[in-house]
């Protein structure tokens, strides 16, 4: 019998309306709380990373595991999280969307360093110019009315 394929996958999501809610102490709790959901649903956070206002995740799911509902899921419990157990007193979510990006075995390196170097990275660019960047670089379909909603559209 064959060995399942390793699947893996780089998850961006952001702070609705571009809020710059992840300070330092609250990015290592998230983090850590954000790779206990992960393994809890069977996917193998292998780098979480981020800045201020969004957060990378790369992972490693198995076949039958949907990326799209692990992401709605591991954002909605993170929101939960952030606001019960960080006093945001329910002030705090996610955009509404996110970016889910398929990543070759061959790139897991680089992605890992672009994810672990998001700080830096973020001196000199904006989210959305990186996140642009991103779907430029993945080839992605999107529609630009749609993308950074909440920012565009309160």
């Amino acid at each position: 019998m064959g060995k399942s394929p390793r699947l893996f996958y780089h998850l961006v999501f952001a702070v609705r309306h571009g809020q710059r809610a992840i300070s330092s102490p609250v990015e290592q709790r998230l983090h850590a709380y954000l790779a206990n959901q992960l393994q809890g649903k069977h996917a193998a956070p292998l780098q979480i990373g981020g800045a201020p206002d969004h957060v990378h995740l790369l992972v490693e799911c198995g076949p039958t595991l949907a990326v799209d509902d692990l992401t709605r899921v591991i954002k909605a419990s993170s929101a939960r999280w952030m606001n019960e157990q960080l006093s945001f007193n329910r002030g705090f979510s996610w955009q509404l969307g996110f970016g889910v990006f398929r990543v070759n075995e061959a790139d897991l390196q680089a992605t890992t360093d672009n994810i672990t170097n998001q700080a830096s990275l973020h001196r000199r660019m904006t989210f959305q110019d990186v996140y642009l960047q991103m779907l430029k670089r993945h080839h992605a379909v999107y529609r630009p009315e749609y993308l950074f909603e909440d920012e565009l559209h309160g």
